[in-house]
């Protein structure tokens, strides 16, 4: 038995560093400073907390995964005494990891900042793992399950629907919201209503004014990146950096067939063809339903969110194995 719990905790902030005044607590003073540095972090950009807890064998395990998006830049003890250490820190939120120095010496606390935008990645990298797993994202709901006996053997055809599971949705967003990097997709909006006024204004006098606001409003072509996001339907695009790799083999649905929680059976339902992503490379372009065309700057996974996969497959198995059996699971990988 197992579930999942997920926190989150966000502050806005209209600039990109702050500085606040926390406290920790720990039963040594290294121990309180990190507590109280954690939430200086936490109050500025905001924590993304998942956990699962698993029961088996009559013992309880809990795995907690936590990501805070910021570095501190600086900091100042104020105070400690009976466990408990005041900060003031200064925050910066993390959303540009390139640095650069007119010096060849690295001050100090760049070599710190360096240090802690790696700890904050390999944070996003041990989320980013907990959420990379079909099992958790996708779930399968059977419609009909009919049995054709052809003697000895029996083929099992199962019609149902793969579809997104609303919590794996709801923890990926609020990631992508807490890390606070926002994809930017170039739409060609602007040349189509541009060129719709510079068309209907030719030979007229309206004509310069109409070029001068089209070079006034032309937006800037976007830079191609190497940093991974996910862009929702309906919702933002969210540059969580690092790739979910779930996205690059095909759909599996494990079927288990068992008895009194005995394994009597499985085999293995691949779908190479899906309409429940897309996987875009940074530069593609693809229209919307509205014939608008847009750019991806990043490597992209658009995940259809409200589309289902009608799906129907079918195995073989001994008659008599089969009437061992009482029941089918299936799961996907």
């Amino acid at each position: 038995m197992k579930y999942t719990l997920l926190a989150l905790s966000l502050v806005a902030s209209l600039c990109s560093a702050e500085e606040v005044v926390t406290t920790g607590y720990g039963n040594t003073f290294e121990s309180a400073l990190r507590n109280a540095k954690i939430s200086a972090i936490a109050k500025v950009t905001g924590t993304w907390i998942s956990s699962e807890h698993f029961v088996k064998n009559g013992a309880l395990t809990e795995e907690i995964v936590q990501y805070n998006g910021g570095v501190i830049k600086k900091y100042e003890v104020l105070s400690y005494h009976n466990n408990e250490v005041k900060i003031k820190a200064d925050v910066d939120v993390v959303k540009d990891n390139r640095v650069g120095t007119k010096s060849k010496d690295i001050p100090t606390e760049m070599r710190n900042t360096l240090l802690e935008q790696q700890q904050n990645r390999d944070k996003i990298q041990k989320a980013v793992k907990f959420l990379d797993s079909k099992s958790k994202a996708m779930n399968l709901m059977t419609r009909d399950v009919s049995y054709n006996n052809k003697g000895s053997i029996t083929e099992v055809t199962i019609k149902g629907t793969i579809s997104w599971t609303p919590k794996w949705i709801s923890d990926t967003t609020t990631l992508g919201k807490t890390i606070d990097v926002y994809g930017r997709v170039n739409r060609d909006t602007h040349e189509r209503v541009s060129g719709s006024i510079i068309n209907a204004a030719y030979n007229t006098p309206v004509m310069l004014p109409a070029l001068f606001l089209y070079g006034l409003t032309k937006p800037e072509s976007l830079e191609l990146s190497d940093q991974n996001q996910l862009c929702f339907v309906n919702d933002s695009c969210y540059v969580i950096g690092v790739p979910f790799t779930m996205f690059d083999s095909d759909i599996r649905v494990i079927v288990e067939g068992s008895r009194d929680k005995e394994k009597i059976y499985n085999t293995v339902i691949k779908f190479r063809d899906t309409n429940l992503y897309e996987i875009i490379a940074a530069g593609d372009e693809k229209r919307s339903w509205f014939g608008t065309r847009i750019t991806y700057n990043n490597p992209t996974v658009q995940i259809n969110t409200n589309t289902q996969m009608n799906v129907t497959f079918s195995f073989v198995l001994d008659t008599k194995k089969l009437s061992e059996i009482d029941k089918f699971d299936f799961v996907i990988n």
